[in-house]
């Protein structure tokens, strides 16, 4: 599985970025660290390519002797993160590591902070790595994480899926109709994160916020944006649980997917893709 975040990772980063950069920065106000001067050590669980480690930096630098550990168990995603760190002179602040989130090589109580933004929910087990995150925090440390609460991509999947087969569009509608509790026990679903993380996990004083953003798509954005999102493994795995498994049905995916976003988006214009995010900030 890393292999397939390492040859996605140029991707990843010239465009989801973008998207979840907002998400990480409500993220990050939930921690309120902005104001202070005693020195903050912060791990960063399935950091990618650092979306959240370039917006915490500003907010460490007044810290002397602050620390960011940032981990992901894709090498490429690291090294893209370290030519950040290399290009930007952060290496007496940040530090990286190639490492399983589920796994995590650290010692108990070893940081005050523990975030992941967008990893828990493209684990094998995101509530081992959760488990993982609140064992490396100190006493009355806090953890904040993120899952997507909803976004644009089921419903551009599923407009994809209408204009290439209207008849497979029909039967996977009715199946999801009829499907009983759809979001009860999912990572979308910010009661059942609420309860998870405080009755399983043994977090305390559990909040869940949903967020809401907005990223624009260019006309000539399109295409690349098309073959970006399908390349991707979290694509991949959503497609998976909507019930997406054949290969024709990427193929009617890619076709239905430009089809639909060239006729949203006219000349020299763009849209604006809304994805609302669960924003989960903890104690220990």
């Amino acid at each position: 599985m890393s292999e397939r975040w390492d040859r996605y990772a140029e991707a990843y980063a010239a465009w989801s970025r973008r998207q979840t950069q907002p998400h990480a920065m409500d993220a990050l106000k939930k921690l309120e660290i902005e104001n202070g001067h005693h020195a903050i050590a912060l791990l960063d669980v399935a950091s990618g390519d650092g979306a959240f480690v370039r917006l915490v930096i500003d907010q460490l630098r007044p810290r002397p002797h602050s620390s960011i550990i940032a981990t992901d168990y894709s090498a490429g995603m690291i090294r893209i993160l370290d030519s950040y760190v290399k290009d930007n002179a952060l290496g007496d602040i940040v530090q990286t590591r190639v490492m399983d989130g589920q796994k995590l090589e650290f010692s108990d109580c070893s940081f005050d902070h523990v975030s992941c933004i967008f990893g828990v929910f493209l684990m094998n087990d995101g509530l081992t790595c959760l488990g993982e995150m609140r064992r490396v925090l100190r006493p009355k440390g806090t953890a904040v994480f993120t899952t997507w609460n909803m976004t644009y991509l089921s419903d551009l999947l599923l407009a994809a899926l209408v204009t290439v087969n209207p008849v497979a569009a029909a039967e996977h509608i009715s199946s999801k109709c009829t499907a009983a509790s759809l979001r009860e026990k999912t990572w979308t679903n910010p009661d059942w994160l609420a309860q998870t993380c405080t009755a399983v996990i043994g977090f305390s004083n559990v909040q869940v916020d949903v967020q809401v953003h907005k990223t624009r798509l260019f006309k000539t954005e399109v295409d690349g944006f098309v073959d970006m999102l399908l390349s991707g493994p979290g694509v991949q795995a959503l497609m998976s649980m909507e019930g997406w498994h054949r290969e024709e049905d990427v193929r009617s995916a890619k076709e239905g997917l430009v089809k639909v976003l060239n006729a949203l988006v006219k000349e020299d214009e763009f849209i604006e893709l809304v994805s609302r995010s669960n924003v989960v900030i903890c104690a220990k």
